[in-house]
């Protein structure tokens, strides 16, 4: 039998202290969010046991972190494990009102909720009588688990309930969780540094968490034993059940339904480095043209790089890059955007050079926000059946909770191709 992993071998692995890996694990202060980082995933990589902490819940009810939580998110400093940055792993900017204020965290709850402290924050949907017939109701409370789910939800920068994409989802969840008379607390993590500190673990259901959290966050959801879904991220290093859409498929659609429409110079728009579904979106798009004989290799390597928190910053910055193109005569014919807000900017600049769309170029997007169908012209995009996403989680949520051995899935949801009058045949002479 191997020999147990100790702090001293950890400290020894990534050269610090034993005194700063005890102080990393145990999520005390004093610690760099980075560093604290690579000390997790050193004990992860070596094997480290970690200690249970549902122990510690009894004590939570009674303690409330008020202002120590705020500050920068943890995904701010966080490097995840996929190429790209986490502190835009949301992938879906919206326009610049649809955000919450940073550095604040806000903490559902009521008094009395099982699992977690008084709060002011929040939402927090009680369990009708139905929960008491639903069968993973009962299996959770068989197991000692509680009847709240939690709905985590990172809150950095557009990734809130606010949001045209994000908020739909968060929808669905409640909606299915409400139906099925389980009760639901939402709880934005942001600045947490210690989760275990806002719940009760014997009072938690399970959890889905929508969108990018960071990883110390789910590391310390696992530890704490609480069945977990999670939508639109992954993180290797912490296997969970996950639900996202379908985005190399559909974006691969995106691609054949322009070419068909006779376009061979198409750009691609999107941060490669943003969220893991714009990198699925790109590798999507660059195996279409591939299957059809045409280069990726004159892609504008700006825009695959493009970096910008709103509407407003994402037209500043493209709009010399589309300058650029037409003044060296690499206008491409076809625009494939990795989402709707990026698509909503092209088209903005477009017009302001007079190019017209779609009969100069053609401009697709992904997601299908409402501003979608409302822009001018209207948007051809791919249908994201959001708030069928958040319902299908809480079924994966359930089946986990019923069945707490069986595999861990990924399970990617399909979408719908909804063309509108952004896109067009290519021009004879383009």
């Amino acid at each position: 039998m191997a020999e147990r992993v100790t702090m001293q071998d950890i400290a020894d692995y990534v050269g610090m202290s034993k005194f700063a890996v005890s102080k990393a694990l145990s999520g005390k202060g004093g610690v760099k969010a980075e560093t604290r980082e690579r000390i997790i995933k050193a004990a992860i990589q070596l094997g480290y046991r970690f200690p249970p902490k549902a122990a510690e819940g009894a004590e939570a009810n009674a303690r409330w972190p008020g202002a120590s939580g705020a500050g920068k998110s943890d995904g701010e400093d966080l490097a995840g494990s996929w190429p790209f940055g986490p502190a835009a792993a949301m992938g879906h900017p919206e326009p610049s009102g649809s955000g919450q204020a940073s550095g604040a965290t806000a903490i559902g709850g009521q008094p009395g909720v099982p699992g977690f402290p008084a709060g002011e924050a929040g939402r927090f949907s009680p369990a009708s009588s139905r929960a008491a017939s639903n069968p993973a109701a009962t299996q959770a409370a068989s197991d000692g688990l509680g009847s709240q789910v939690i709905i985590l939800v990172p809150n950095v920068r557009f990734q809130t309930r606010l949001s045209y994409y994000w908020g739909r989802i968060i929808e669905g969840v409640q909606e299915e969780l409400e139906e099925r008379g389980i009760g639901s607390i939402l709880i934005t993590e942001q600045g947490t540094t210690r989760f275990s500190s806002l719940i009760n673990p014997r009072g938690v259901m399970g959890l889905v968490g929508v969108g990018f959290i960071s990883y110390p966050v789910l590391l310390e959801i696992r530890n704490l034993g609480i069945p977990t879904v999670l939508i639109d991220h992954e993180e290797p290093l912490v296997p969970t059940d996950v639900l996202s859409m379908n985005n190399f498929e559909w974006m691969r659609r995106v691609a054949n339904y322009l070419i068909g429409l006779g376009h061979r110079r198409l750009q691609f728009v999107g941060n490669l480095t943003y969220s893991r579904s714009f990198y699925d979106r790109w590798f999507g798009f660059r195996a279409m043209m591939e299957e059809h004989g045409l280069s990726t290799d004159g892609q504008h390597d700006g825009l695959l790089t493009v970096r910008g928190h709103n509407r407003s910053e994402m037209t500043e910055a493209l709009e010399p890059m589309l300058q650029e193109l037409r003044r060296e005569g690499r206008m491409p014919t076809a625009f494939a955007c990795a989402n709707d807000s990026i698509a909503i900017c092209i088209m903005t600049i477009l017009a302001r050079m007079g190019v017209s769309v779609p009969e100069d170029v053609s401009v697709a997007g992904f997601d299908d926000i409402e501003d979608a169908a409302l822009s001018s012209p209207t948007l051809t995009t791919v249908h994201v059946h959001k708030h069928g996403m958040g319902r299908r989680a809480v079924e994966a949520l359930l089946r986990r909770v019923q069945q707490p051995a069986s595999p861990v899935e990924k399970v990617l949801l399909t979408g719908e191709l909804v063309i509108r009058a952004s896109t067009g045949a290519a021009r004879a002479d383009g």
